[in-house]
């Protein structure tokens, strides 16, 4: 039976910890000088970024209010009235996470790619090339006219995604046109 004292476990802890800061020093070093040939630079300049519509946060600012209500009576309340505050407080957290995943969707468009990133635990981006996009499509109803939102519908052959995004037909145009 081996045994290590606290100055040796620490010190083994952090030799571990600076040859992994070591690696990927290296790795990082590897990228950069792949990138920086002539042969494989990348040239993308960002065109347009699109923003969530202030609408889509109504409904998630709305569950958050309303399960706000029931935290007291879960707290204090009995019977019936705290069965009803629970319902009430998992609609709190179904609005927060909504509110979460809104706040965490971003939108580019550069010159080659579609960049769309969303996730709340986890990031999943998603770069959709301009040449590889079969299908744009736009849906506004009237509200959606007056207060210049609308849903954005993108597909290539496996992808389809849609977001409600503040001035759909203007990301469009510039999708369709390349600026």
């Amino acid at each position: 039976m081996y045994l290590i004292s606290g100055f040796e476990l620490n010190f083994f802890i952090f030799d571990k910890h600076l040859n992994a800061c070591r690696v990927r020093k290296n790795i990082l070093e590897m990228k950069d000088s792949l990138l920086s040939t002539k042969s494989n630079t990348i040239n993308l300049s960002l065109v347009f970024e699109a923003r969530q519509h202030w609408i889509v946060y109504v409904l998630p600012s709305v569950y958050v209010l309303v399960g706000l209500v029931g935290v007291i009576p879960a707290i204090f309340g009995f019977g019936l009235l705290r069965l009803i505050s629970f319902v009430l407080i998992f609609l709190l957290m179904i609005g927060i996470k909504q509110l979460i995943a809104i706040f965490r969707t971003k939108i580019y468009l550069t010159n080659e790619y579609l960049t769309i990133s969303a996730g709340i635990y986890t990031t999943r981006i998603i770069d959709i090339s301009l040449q590889k996009l079969e299908a744009i499509e736009v849906s506004q109803n009237l509200l959606g006219k007056i207060l210049n939102f609308g849903t954005l519908y993108v597909s290539t052959g496996e992808i389809i995604q849609h977001y409600r995004i503040k001035d759909p037909l203007l990301l469009r145009s510039k999708i369709i046109f390349k600026n």
